[in-house]
């Protein structure tokens, strides 16, 4: 996987990044669908503030298992770096889902197949897409695993 990182963070803080984004997918996916991604993660300041959104993970190459992502996620400093990693682990699940052909944008009629079912984004509840409840449900776990497994980001996320 190639991974570039832009923000407003400190070489330490991209270091733990980049070992958390390692982790997350190691858990997600095989080390073979790995190889063939490119990421490129943007940490925006106050993202949330401003879009309403934690953060996006948007395809760049094709909409049928893609591999050239595109992450944001929302960043508030070390008070919000906890945040910063679940809505990380959350997008993962995402890229997860686009590379591994879950998930599909259907372009010509603004609907989304998962597994072979279409949905309509604008007639679902949010809470109620089988692609969100997946994400947020692996992401806390995602985190807690991963503090488990990194001494320095666990000290540092006060956990």
């Amino acid at each position: 996987m190639e991974l570039a990182i832009n923000g407003p963070v400190t070489e330490r803080q991209e270091r733990m990044l980049r070992r958390a984004v390692d982790f997350f997918l190691n858990k997600l996916m095989t080390t073979r669908l790995q190889q063939t991604l490119y990421i490129e993660m943007d940490i925006i300041k106050d993202l949330e503030a401003t879009t309403g959104n934690c953060g996006t993970a948007t395809w760049e190459d094709a909409n049928v298992r893609p591999k050239d992502f595109t992450v944001e996620a929302s960043w508030n400093g070390k008070k919000g770096f906890e945040k910063t990693l679940e809505t990380i682990a959350h997008e993962l699940v995402h890229v997860k889902q686009f590379a591994r052909g879950e998930m599909k944008d259907l372009m010509s009629v603004k609907k989304v197949s998962w597994n072979g079912t279409r949905y309509d984004r604008a007639e679902t509840d949010y809470w109620d897409l089988p692609w969100e409840i997946e994400a947020h449900g692996r992401e806390r776990g995602l985190f807690v695993r991963l503090c488990e497994a990194d001494p320095e980001i666990s000290k540092y996320c006060g956990y």
